[in-house]
């Protein structure tokens, strides 16, 4: 019974010295990984100003979008009304409809078309289309 103790620990002292150079070898990988991930963290920064068009642009398709999927009448005073009326009805219900009646005129009177060829039409800096 004396013996199968003696003999496990020849082995014991031996793992030590193999572990450091294993730890060595770890030691000496990790840095190889870093190098390959620092190129790729450059390239994030400079996307970060484009960003801010890219955000604009995404934004003003997804107003284009909702405004074709709007009514008719609603293609005008929705993008400009949501966030205004937001405290307003809040304050005095019976107010907040009369002011956007005047604008709604104008809506009935031109088409959802003409309506967002004249928006299309400002947003790019360019004169108004005659109809």
């Amino acid at each position: 019974r004396g013996e199968p103790p003696l003999m496990p620990r020849p082995p014991r002292q031996s793992e030590p010295p193999k572990m450091p150079p294993v730890r060595a070898e770890r030691a000496a990988a990790p840095p190889p990984p870093p190098i390959p991930q620092a190129p790729p963290v450059p390239p994030p920064a400079p996307a970060a100003i484009p960003s801010s068009a890219e955000q604009n642009l995404a934004e003003m398709a997804q107003r284009l979008e909702a405004a074709l999927r709007r009514p008719a009448g609603e293609t005008v005073a929705p993008p400009v009304a949501p966030e205004p009326p937001a405290a307003p009805p809040r304050a005095g219900r019976s107010e907040p409809p009369a002011p956007p009646a005047p604008p709604a005129k104008p809506a009935a009177e031109k088409t959802s078309f003409e309506n967002l060829e004249d928006e299309m039409a400002s947003l790019l800096g360019r004169p108004k289309p005659s109809s």
